[in-house]
């Protein structure tokens, strides 16, 4: 069986499960049946393999959504948006920085403040986590509490991070 970098599964066409979408249907208007479906990888060219195998596509109704007037293919913004909610699915499936994700693809969809966002809303959820795990735990769950900075150090871990659980990035200007 052949695997991504990450342990996921390749399907003979080289795909894994794909983490934009789940479920069945086409993504941009809901179609089930009555349609061929299309998998379509907002990174396309030489992105399109790793694109495959991170699990960066989504399911498009091959005449409406896919092909044709007002498609991916036709509507240069809708085709961009689509490249930019990969790229945030990626970053926050693999923990990857926008610079990660432009050294792997070669450009990035989000701009440095976007991306520094997203990043900001990935430790506050690091941090929610952390605090669900400690009142499961208190409530007597009997899952032993984590603190915020190993969830963090899980999710990003060539980042430097500070024992009170701050990730620090290694040109950011230390606080004190």
């Amino acid at each position: 069986m052949t695997v991504n970098e990450y342990g996921a599964p390749l399907d003979r066409a080289g795909y894994t499960e794909s983490i934009m979408q789940h479920g069945g249907g086409c993504a941009i208007c809901g179609r089930t049946w009555g349609a061929k479906l299309d998998r379509h990888e907002p990174f396309g060219g030489a992105n399109r393999e790793k694109s495959k195998a991170f699990g960066m596509w989504i399911v498009l109704c091959h005449d409406g959504c896919h092909e044709g007037p007002g498609s991916v293919h036709a509507d240069g913004a809708l085709a961009r948006e689509w490249r930019r909610k990969a790229q945030r699915a990626a970053m926050i499936e693999y923990g990857w920085s926008r610079e990660e994700f432009i050294r792997r693809f070669g450009k990035s969809e989000l701009d440095a403040d976007e991306a520094a966002a997203l990043f900001t809303e990935q430790i506050a959820e690091a941090a929610k986590q952390g605090q669900r795990e400690k009142e499961h735990a208190r409530a007597g769950g009997g899952a032993p509490s984590r603190r915020v900075g190993e969830i963090i150090r899980e999710r990003w871990p060539d980042h430097a991070t500070t024992t009170r659980g701050f990730c620090l990035l290694p040109d950011a200007d230390l606080p004190f």
